[in-house]
Order: structure tokens, then sequence, then C-alpha cells
């Protein structure tokens, strides 16, 4: 299970909750078993409830973004809030 935050500050420099962005959450067989339904929650709320598939693409994608072997990702969640 993944539990995120995503905080930001407001007018008042008070953290509170993000809205109206977009992340990946990445996952490999060392962060999650890929073989069995992951969840990710996001400030208390359930984003995602499934299989995380894996994908070549974007096993490629994260080789390109970071450059290293070792941070390649053959999975990922889109989360948008």
């Amino acid at each position: 299970m993944a539990f995120l935050t995503a905080e930001q500050k407001g007018a008042d420099s008070q953290r509170g909750p993000a809205k109206g962005g977009k992340l990946r959450v990445y996952l490999n067989d060392t962060l999650a078993d890929l073989g069995k339904p992951v969840k990710v929650t996001l400030n208390g709320s359930t984003v995602f409830e499934g299989k995380a598939e894996r994908n070549t693409a974007t096993l490629a994608r994260s080789l390109h973004e970071r450059g290293d072997p070792k941070l390649m990702f053959p999975s990922e969640i889109p989360v948008t809030f």
C-alpha cells in the first residue's frame, strides 16, 4: 500500500492539500509485489486500487528520465489531484 501526501502553501503560508496537479507513481518489484493488486491513497482518499501493469514503454521512459538502469520502473500509476 502506498500513502501519498501532496501539500501546497496557501496565501496565508499555511500548508494544505494540493489541488490541480499530476504525478506518476513508479513501481518495481522492489517497491511492491507487482503480481498482486496495489492501493494508492492520496490525502486520505483512495486514488487507485488494482493491478499495476508492467509496460515496456514505462520501463523505457523511466530509464530516459533518470539515465540510470538501477532506477528503471516497469509500472506506473498516474495520479491527478
